[in-house]
């Protein structure tokens, strides 16, 4: 999935595989990424929707691909900010 800006890897599920084609624009709402083994995925959620487009794309920049990146997350236990604290009881 891409536009001029770049591209990331569109994970699709269940009927949304067979609904579209390569090349085809789409628009994508309520989508949201994640990362699988360190590589950038877009995902689109139940509440999020799917649909072609007759907008036109002139070009998709493939050399900006952002799923190609390993990306390294820090959990938390290791961070130097938890996201949550114990409270002390009294």
């Amino acid at each position: 999935m891409g536009d001029e800006t770049g591209s990331v890897i569109l994970t699709l599920w269940d009927d949304q595989i067979s609904r579209f084609k390569a090349n085809e624009v789409v628009e994508i709402r309520g989508g949201y990424t994640t990362l699988y083994r360190g590589s950038l995925r877009l995902n689109v959620g139940r509440m999020g929707g799917l649909e072609r487009t007759d907008r036109e794309m002139r070009a998709v920049n493939t050399r900006n691909n952002l799923s190609e990146t390993t990306y390294v997350t820090t959990p938390w236990s290791l961070s130097e900010s938890a996201p949550f604290r114990k409270r002390r009881r009294r």
